[in-house]
Order: structure tokens, then sequence, then C-alpha cells
């Protein structure tokens, strides 16, 4: 015999149950509905039988949906922190390998893994500014301003962090003006060791030698040895003196 006439033949008598059944329970509540009276703290109410077990039974089947709902909701909670959880953790050892590629001069690779790991991870900003670094040093100035401007757009940002890396950007495309721009703009840190240096390099190469000066005797002032950069820059400054001298 085909199954499906089978099914078909389950079906009409689970159905024709259920009628008669339901016939029956028809019957029986007209001829006695039955009584229920409830009390509590003073007050009384009074149905038929039937009712208050219908109700009774409705109740329950909405608690136990309630109850279902309630435990399918902290399932796909706890499983929503589990999937943030999980991304963060790929988003740091992206962040990992791309500082791995980067030390080894794998610019593309090290700027892929950068912007990929940028999404989820809880320090955005650094991703951007590392894929910023990545880019110019592979090469590919248009993806190194993309990301130095997804990174001024985070709510998060370290503006002096941007602005020393706009800077170096700036400085090494030869962009001195506008290098100088991006530092002068950090006026509330005259004395970051960073941004001393950058204006040691852009003063030499600007011609600079009142500011290149007024930058040395700040930069001698910090503690430790002075740097061979910053010789070689004040030999640099003697020699123009000289010359401008035996100019004159």
């Amino acid at each position: 015999m085909n199954f499906s006439i089978i099914r078909l033949v389950v079906r009409v008598l689970f159905w024709l149950v259920l009628l008669i059944l339901g016939a029956w329970l028809g019957e029986q509540i007209m001829a006695d509905p039955g009584f229920m009276i409830i009390s509590f703290a003073g007050y009384r109410v009074e149905m038929a039988g039937w009712l208050a077990i219908v109700l009774i039974a409705v109740s329950w089947i909405i608690i136990y949906l309630l109850f279902s709902i309630l435990s399918h909701w902290r399932v796909d909670r706890r499983l929503l922190n589990w999937r943030r959880n999980r991304k963060r953790e790929n988003a740091e050892h992206q962040l990992q390998e791309g500082l791995s590629q980067l030390a080894r001069g794998d610019f593309k690779a090290a700027y892929r893994l950068f912007g990929k790991s940028a999404g989820a991870s809880s320090i955005p900003t650094l991703n951007h500014l590392l894929a910023a670094f990545a880019a110019q040093a592979n090469g590919k100035p248009a993806d190194c301003d993309a990301s130095l401007i997804k990174a001024g757009k985070l709510p998060d940002v370290d503006v002096v962090l941007t602005g020393l890396v706009q800077a170096m950007v700036q400085l090494e495309r030869g962009n001195y003006e506008q290098a100088l721009a991006s530092l002068n703009r950090m006026t509330a840190q005259q004395n970051n060791p960073f941004r001393q240096d950058l204006l040691r390099k852009i003063y030499l190469h600007l011609g600079d030698w009142t500011q290149l000066d007024a930058v040395l005797q700040a930069i001698k002032k910090r503690p430790g040895k002075v740097s061979d950069a910053v010789i070689m820059a004040e030999k640099q400054q003697t020699l123009h003196h000289i010359a401008k001298m035996g100019a004159d």
C-alpha cells in the first residue's frame, strides 16, 4: 500500500477522534458544567468548573511559553557574547600577525591584517594607524590617507597619536609644510619628544635655522645622552652660520 494513502487515513482518523471527543466534552459541559468558588484575601470568584479548568490549562501554557522564550533569549545572549568574544580574539590574533608581517617587511599583508581586524578590535584607532603606516611603506598613499581618515572619525581617537602618525607620513612624502601644520596643531605637546624630533627633521629640511635652534635647545634639556642626529643638526646649523658670516 502507498505510504501517502496511509498517512492520509491516519490524519482523517485523528481529526475524527478529535471531533468525537469535542462533541462528547460539549455534552458533558452542557449536562453538568460544575461549579468552582475561589476565595482569597476577602475576594470571591465564582465560575463554571469547566471554565476554571480551561483557564488553568491556558495559564500553564502561557507560563510555559514565557519560560521557554526567556530560556531561548538567555541562550541567544550567551551565543551572541560568545561570538563577540570570538571575533575579538580573532582580531587580536590578526593584529599580532599584522605586527609580525610589518616587522618582516611584508607591508601588503600587514595592511590587509590591520584593516581586517579593525572592525572587531577593542582599539580600532591603533589598527587604522598601523594600516596607514603599512600602506605608506608599501607605496600606497591613497590607502594610507583612507586609513588615517577612518582613524580620525572614531569616537575614541587619540588626537596626539593620530597627529604624530599623520606628521610622520607627510614628512616621509616630503610634504614638510603639511607636516609642520599637523604638529603645530598639537599645542599642548610642546615637550613631547616625538614631536620635537619630527620638528627637528622638518626645520632642517626647510632651512628654518631659528626654529631649529629653539628645538635643539629643547631637545638637549631632555635627560639622557644627546643623539647623533642632534649633533649632526647642530653641525649643519654651525656651517650655515659660518657660511652666512662669510657671505656678509
